[in-house]
């Protein structure tokens, strides 16, 4: 249920809900979406800020306008004031929510019977952003719980500092922006030794989907360099509709990521489904 794509040989490849949506018009970080992925086993990934008292709020932007009915930047309003706005749909409707916390998250899946759905933490704060109460707070939520999460963030000292205090959080390092730009198969294989290196025992890059197909143009298999090192690869945004979007997915699948990040996971696994009946009936066909 929106969760996968099935491979012939291999692990499926998982869709993760990019900040708790399965559909692209949702407001980010839904309630009910996060109740119906604990449920069914998905990988999820809620965006997380600081506020000004050291809460974690699911909000992807700086600047609560385009998200929230607030105004200015997140970081100025402490944790009560943000609970008495309401998320934007991307379309900027009113959804009637409030924005989730990282407690809300938590308390769901603490309440949850024990599946394999992963929450992923994306860490949308640098390093010095975290102060030590944010720092605490996270830890005494995520610990006990450590199994359900997971972390990712473009700053690797963000991502080292929350890891120090939550030593078995698997790690996703959102490379795009260092690997952006190579344009031949050897800058690619030197970005990415770089990129591996920065922290131990990585679980996972993620690289935009232009970046996959840019390492494609340049014949390198970046994929299969990354499993090398025992890292997997996460690719996005993948938005079924968006310009360019069956390229990006039919790369994808061919260079065998491990995830492909979706705003429609549900739609891309339906699309991926209608493509792989088709070409069995092909096969069929033609026996």
């Amino acid at each position: 249920m929106c969760t996968t794509i099935p491979r012939s040989h291999g692990p499926h490849v998982q869709l993760k809900w990019h900040n708790l949506r399965r559909h692209r018009t949702e407001p980010g970080a839904l309630r009910s979406n996060l109740e119906v992925g604990l449920a069914t086993g998905a990988v999820m990934e809620a965006d997380l800020r600081v506020t000004r008292d050291g809460h974690w709020v699911c909000l992807h932007d700086a600047m609560l306008d385009e998200e929230t009915t607030g105004h200015g930047p997140v970081i100025e309003y402490d944790a009560d004031q943000l609970r008495r706005l309401q998320t934007r749909t991307p379309a900027g409707a009113i959804s009637g929510f409030a924005p989730l916390f990282l407690e809300d998250l938590a308390e769901l899946i603490e309440e949850r019977p024990a599946t394999s759905a992963e929450v992923q933490l994306d860490l949308h704060v640098s390093e010095q952003e975290i102060s030590d109460v944010a720092l605490g707070r996270l830890a005494r939520l995520v610990a006990p719980l450590q199994t359900s999460f997971s972390l990712s963030g473009t700053d690797a000292g963000a991502l080292t500092r929350v890891r120090d205090t939550v030593p078995e959080l698997p790690i996703t390092l959102s490379s795009s922006e260092r690997l952006g730009g190579a344009r031949d198969a050897a800058l690619f294989e030197s970005r990415m030794r770089t990129e591996l290196a920065q922290l131990d025992g990585l679980a996972l890059i993620w690289v935009n989907h232009r970046v996959l197909q840019a390492a494609y143009r340049a014949r390198f298999d970046l994929v299969g360099f990354a499993h090398q090192f025992g890292v997997g690869v996460d690719t996005g945004t993948i938005d079924f509709g968006a310009a360019g979007w069956r390229a990006a997915l039919v790369l994808a699948l061919q260079a065998k990521v491990d995830r492909i990040t979706s705003n429609t996971p549900c739609e891309i696994a339906a699309q991926a489904e209608r493509w792989t009946e088709g070409s069995q009936r092909t096969a069929l066909a033609a026996s």
